[in-house]
């Protein structure tokens, strides 16, 4: 990809356990450019999640980056030191965790803590500090955003708690958000509003987003390009428009065909057979073939590279936006009969 803003290559995360190492994200390679929404999918447990804190530097030991390079904005950030991410975190990349009634203190007040990272990263006096939470709570349309300074997090609803954590993560005007499924526990209507949001002020600031998310509705609604992660390891890779219109991989389809369709009014709905395999017990080839239908003796030998789909070549490391690629043999095969 030209112009990347973020580039991973070949990322390992490596967790030792008594029956062996575990390896949640298992070579994972891409990039995202300026201004570009790029969407992780995938089932819980894919390493979506295990990704960005790699990226943010959150590993919880024992767990540690095995292999890879982490490249952003020119600076190498898997081998960096915990002083230098947090220069980092929260000034350059801003970040959406999943629970906000978890990452709030509740001991402070939303003012404080929407502050904090001006007064950290930007030096700003207390009174200034709050003055700028202020416009920053009215920037996430938070009503009566002046006087809800002194207020605390159990005073606040779900959605408007997901816009303090918006508000916190923008308050440096980062060059990178990373939201880690930022509509979890929210109904639908509020999920609506906050991903407009989310969208709305991406393009305001021209920021990058890295959208973490299992919901394929919120991938249609606010990314650009989506990849689509199992079991630790990119499987398809495509634009959004190409993922809904031309899915490759047998799991993305799986994951397409189990979405709800209400015009269908059918009894049941669509499952993908079978179980996500466990970590320490992942089959020796193509790590969905166990749930696929279409899977072939080669899919049990042997674990499938990306492959551009257009004409089922093997791809290289470096993504474009453009590319449609997927780690399905049949592409080739298709393509050589072809």
């Amino acid at each position: 990809m030209t112009d990347t803003l973020l580039s991973v290559e070949d990322l390992v995360v490596a967790f030792p356990t008594a029956g062996g190492t575990v390896r949640p994200v298992d070579g994972v390679s891409f990039g995202i450019a300026p201004g570009e929404v790029l969407a992780l999918v995938g089932e819980s447990g894919s390493g979506k999640s295990m990704t960005a804190l790699a990226i943010m530097g959150l590993l919880t030991r024992p767990g540690r980056i095995e292999r890879g390079r982490i490249v952003f904005d020119g600076l190498s950030l898997a081998d960096r030191s915990e002083a230098a991410m947090r220069a980092i975190r929260g000034a350059r990349i801003g970040m959406i965790f999943q629970e906000p009634m978890s990452s709030l203190n509740p001991l402070l007040t939303i003012g404080e803590q929407v502050a904090e990272p001006l007064r950290v990263h930007r030096g700003l006096s207390r009174a200034a500090a709050l003055a700028r939470a202020a416009e920053l709570l009215k920037l996430v349309e938070m009503p009566g955003a002046a006087r809800r300074l002194h207020d605390y997090p159990h005073q606040f609803s779900g959605g408007m708690r997901q816009r303090v954590m918006i508000a916190i993560a923008l308050a440096c005007e980062p060059q990178l958000l990373i939201a880690d499924e930022p509509t979890t526990a929210l109904d639908v209507t509020i999920q609506d509003q906050i991903l407009g949001l989310i969208r709305s002020l991406q393009r305001r600031m021209g920021l990058a987003v890295l959208l973490i998310t299992h919901d394929l509705g919120v991938v249609a609604q606010a990314a650009d390009r989506a990849l689509v992660m199992y079991c630790g390891r990119i499987v398809e890779e495509a634009t959004v428009a190409e993922v809904f219109a031309r899915p490759a991989h047998p799991y993305t389809r799986a994951l397409l065909g189990s979405v709800p369709d209400l015009a269908a009014r059918t009894e049941r709905l669509r499952t993908i057979d079978g179980q996500v395999p466990a970590l320490d017990s992942l089959p020796p080839g193509c790590r969905f073939a166990p749930r696929c239908a279409m899977r072939e003796a080669a899919c049990e030998r042997a674990s499938p590279p990306l492959f551009d789909v257009a004409d089922g070549v093997r791809a290289g490391t470096a993504a474009t936006a453009a590319c449609h690629r997927a780690a399905c043999f049949r592409l080739h095969d298709e393509a050589r009969v072809g």
